[in-house]
């Protein structure tokens, strides 16, 4: 039986938790799963409640601050210590859909060793998470397995074998672009990225608006702030940047320095800001 070790990070959302084990446990039924859950010091029962209804799954204590890339870094640095046909990489607000069986089902079959990135929806059927071309822009399922640079990291099937090539998540990023960066080291190694044909599970999307943070609060602040990782981390965003596209990264250092400590001139040149606000 194919072996498939599962991938979550999570702190607190004990209802989207319970949730996502539902739909995991139902969806991969006819495999062997192994289920790894990081907790990064959840304070709402989280740990009680595996503890009674899930002792298999196997649980790692976090610092508290680990957040998601580190989180699952450290999880699937716990999981590579069994051995795994392949991993799946799972947000705990992400509850997959029955066509994520058939989508993996073509991975376990094809002779083309790939990683499988899962397309997300919303309660109404838009796209929420997917991935990103080479030049950012968004990627929409379309009914054929198509090439992404930056794969959204909420469903990601990875084999064994890519694995042993290009290892964890990388140690430079401590919550986002985690999943962007891995994605795009698979492509410069050679292996194939695919997004799936259609979404694969409910995801609703984070609307969590930087931007206005930003407009809200004192240059002081926004200073101090410059690499939080729940923001925009501007030295692990430009080291990401650094990687894709070399010295240009620099434009994007200044336009991200401008975003963060100078939100208003950032709005005006959008068009979003008018003089009169």
């Amino acid at each position: 039986m194919i072996k498939v070790g599962v991938i979550m990070a999570v702190y607190n959302r004990l209802e989207s938790t319970k949730k996502a084990l539902y739909y995991l446990y139902e969806v991969l039924k006819d495999y062997d799963v192994s289920v790894y859950i990081l907790d990064d010091m959840s304070t709402d029962g989280t740990d009680a409640f595996l503890n009674t209804y899930y002792p298999e799954i196997a649980q790692i204590k976090g610092s508290g601050c680990l957040f998601w890339t580190g989180g699952m870094r450290k999880a699937w640095e716990f999981a590579s210590t069994n051995y795994h046909d392949y991993y799946l990489l799972l947000n705990n607000d992400t509850f997959l859909l029955p066509k994520a069986k058939f989508e993996f089902e073509s991975l376990v079959k094809s002779e083309k060793m790939y990683v499988l990135v899962g397309a997300c929806r919303n309660e109404t059927f838009d796209i929420t998470y997917s991935g990103r071309t080479r030049d950012f822009s968004k990627c929409f399922p379309n009914g054929a397995l198509q090439d992404i640079y930056f794969a959204n990291g909420n469903v990601m099937f990875v084999p064994n074998i890519v694995f042993l090539e290009i290892g964890n998540l990388s140690s430079c990023y401590t919550h986002g672009i985690g999943d962007f960066d891995y994605s795009f080291r698979c492509r410069k190694a050679g292996i194939d990225v695919f997004l799936s044909t259609e979404p694969v599970a409910i995801c609703s999307e984070n609307n969590y608006d930087v931007d206005k943070v930003f407009l809200e609060k004192k240059f002081v602040w926004r200073f101090i702030n410059l690499n939080n990782p729940k923001l925009i981390p501007i030295f692990e965003y430009t080291y990401f940047k650094f990687k894709v596209n070399g010295l240009l990264c620099i434009l994007d250092f200044i336009k991200v320095l401008v975003r963060v400590l100078f939100p208003r001139i950032h709005q005006f040149y959008k068009g979003g800001w008018s003089w009169k606000s």
